[in-house]
């Protein structure tokens, strides 16, 4: 999407988070911090001092927010999970049904972990929109 189209999806949701890409590979982040519009460089220490030109990021691309164990219970989408327990598993990559993942998990750690894993989890949704995942959930 274009800046002016990115901005106002901002301006309606203030949850939203978008990245913008250049050839440089030089990814910035866009989101709502403090009561104003925050961009940074997609990198572990970017400062608010970092300068870069908006006008050369052509595409916008939401980021995706991750969801609870419980909020993914409540779709029959696919989905992946995030933990440092399973950060080289393929269910940190793909999207699978409830079912099959809930099934590698427990084949692949104990009880504790596996209950580490569904409570401190990010959980991310296949085709996801999580304003309409609560509303047809």
């Amino acid at each position: 999407m274009k800046l002016s189209e990115m901005l106002a999806e901002l301006e309606k949701d203030h949850t939203k988070k978008f990245k913008g890409t250049i050839k440089d590979n030089n990814d910035i982040i866009c989101s709502f911090y403090v009561g104003c519009v925050d961009f940074r460089y997609d990198r572990e220490y970017s400062s608010r001092s970092d300068s870069f030109r908006i006008g050369e990021y052509r595409e916008w691309n939401e980021i995706q927010t991750p969801i609870t164990f419980l909020e993914a219970l409540k779709t029959s989408k696919k989905l992946r999970c995030e933990h440092i327990l399973v950060f080289d598993m393929c269910v940190s990559t793909k999207y699978y049904d409830l079912q099959t993942l809930i099934r590698v998990l427990l084949a692949n750690f104990t009880t504790n972990q596996f209950r580490k894993i569904l409570s401190e989890g990010r959980f991310y949704l296949e085709g996801w929109n999580k304003k309409e995942m609560l509303i047809n959930g």
